[in-house]
């Protein structure tokens, strides 16, 4: 009755015994040595499959796994609903035209994988993909997949999108409005090409909730996320290009654009920020009372020790956790100064 089997650091030897547990659902492989690939998926009759009921499949960094064994194994797991593979070489055209025809596919998952040729196999998962990851991929055809992602309005389930250091850049994300009514986190992150034209063409994803544009170092003003206004998380650490002025549209006077929910602000890394950069944040009705989470871990000490900067983090009201606000030592007269201000913090750490 066994539905659920995870490896991790595991010789895998034996793998055809694994087709006798019927029941499996789920099944992960995480830094596993598999010899043999997976070929216990694959049935000696096509019609068949060894695990009929698998729907969730993980082969994480293992080794000694073949391409044309894993695009082979592929076959014999048509009824997936989640695939997430991390595997530093080809994730082939084999590969990819059995992924096509996981009609069911609700996750697709991939890291540091070699995606060639056109995207086409995207096209059977529109009415079902409800996730997409191509973390630190290397992409054949960027454009191609610009338009396999963007240029199809049949899209009626994609919330998720990582797009995380694949070297895109602001072209590639001209037609991402197409997903306004579905996608709700975004992440860009370390896609170093990428500048502030592409939070234009962001702003019409009025439903996106988290959005990482973590080491965007062309991104240098925030004004057109403030049509985005159900975002809850905001990542911009080391964004090197942000100034204090990048954070006026924080300040605004119109209360309807103005992040009416964020929740979470990642400052990491934004070393050319100043104390002013506070100002905007204080000055904002619905941050004072609704941001949980700050980090500006790697501002200067100079910086969040200014008694302008911390009167106005101090009138951030709602902070549950603050990160990087002291640095090694923390006196006991600081401490103190900084629970009296901020009565809901929870959380108080460096890193």
């Amino acid at each position: 009755l066994l539905k659920h089997v995870s490896l991790r650091d595991f010789q895998l030897e034996n793998a055809e015994s694994i087709k006798n547990l019927v029941n499996l659902s789920s099944l992960e492989f995480y830094s596993c040595s598999m010899p043999d690939g997976l070929s216990f998926l694959c049935a000696a009759e096509e019609e068949n499959n060894n695990l009929p009921q698998l729907e969730k499949l993980c082969v994480v960094d293992c080794f000694e796994l073949s391409t044309s064994s894993f695009a082979s194994s592929l076959s014999g797991a048509p009824e997936l609903r989640v695939l997430e593979v991390s595997y530093d070489d080809h994730f082939d055209s084999d590969c990819l035209q059995h992924v096509e025809k996981m009609v069911h596919l609700r996750k697709l998952l991939l890291r540091y994988c070699d995606i060639p040729g056109d995207f086409r196999f995207l096209k059977s998962l529109v009415h079902t993909i409800e996730e997409v990851s191509f973390d630190l991929c290397r992409i054949g055809d960027r454009d191609a997949m610009a338009r396999a992602l963007f240029n199809n309005s049949s899209y009626n389930q994609l919330r998720v999108l990582n797009l995380r250091r694949c070297e895109i850049v602001d072209d590639n994300l001209e037609g991402i409005g197409a997903l306004k009514n579905t996608l709700e986190v975004l992440n860009l992150g370390r896609n170093r090409g990428l500048t502030t034209e592409t939070l234009t063409h962001c702003q019409e994803l009025v439903k996106l909730k988290v959005l990482s544009l973590e080491s965007c170092e062309g991104v240098t003003d925030l004004s057109p996320l403030k049509h985005c206004l159900n975002l809850e998380e905001l990542n911009v650490s080391d964004c090197i290009g942000l100034t204090d002025d990048s954070f006026k549209v924080f300040s605004a006077q119109d209360p309807d654009s103005s992040f009416p929910k964020l929740r979470i602000l990642d400052l990491r890394g934004c070393e050319t920020l100043t104390e002013n950069v506070f100002e905007h944040l204080s000055k904002n009705n619905h941050l004072v009372y609704r941001l949980e989470e700050l980090n500006i871990q790697g501002l200067t000490r100079a910086l969040v020790s200014s008694p302008i900067a911390r009167n106005n983090i101090y009138q951030l009201k709602g902070l549950r956790r603050l990160i990087g606000f002291f640095g090694d030592s923390v006196s006991e007269s600081d401490l103190s100064e900084l629970l009296d201000h901020l009565k809901n913090l929870e959380v108080l750490r460096r890193y």
